[in-house]
């Protein structure tokens, strides 16, 4: 609803460039009522409670950048987002940044999601300097391409 309401010009507009899967889901916040945008947000807030209770006294949460390794472009499925792990760090309003890590047997990228649920940004790249520091992977030649 949230995307719609900001987007809901280009979303309507097929000249606008945006991919089929992009506009479908624009187009589907139309569809969503005020009630159950609230429900939506009344929920978020119980989960952003609850995970914040289970996350207190930790420092950084780490999990993996996205589900799998970088996939070829022309395997890309718009339909379907790699981004849980982002998700739950925008879900729960936290900071968060990905660092590169190494890259699989096949040479696609990987990456380390590094969640701060309180702080400053300057803590989080602290941790994430020290992240850095302590990796056992060099970048290869050529990496920052």
């Amino acid at each position: 609803a949230e995307a719609h309401a900001a987007h809901h010009g280009v979303a309507g507009d097929p000249a606008s460039g945006l991919g089929a899967a992009v506009r479908a889901k624009l187009l589907a916040g139309a569809a969503i009522g005020a009630r159950d945008y609230l429900a939506a947000l009344a929920e978020r807030d119980e989960i952003r409670r609850l995970a914040r209770a289970a996350l207190a006294g930790c420092d950084v949460l780490l999990t993996p950048a996205t589900e799998t390794v970088a996939p070829p472009l022309a395997a890309v499925d718009e339909g379907r987002s790699p981004a849980r792990f982002a998700r739950l760090a925008s879900l729960l309003d936290c900071l968060a940044l990905v660092l590169p890590n190494g890259r699989d047997g096949a040479g696609m990228p990987t990456g380390l999601q590094i969640v701060a649920g309180e702080g400053s940004p300057a803590r989080l790249f602290a941790i994430a300097r020290a992240c850095e520091a302590a990796a056992r992977w060099a970048p290869a030649a050529g990496f920052w391409r």
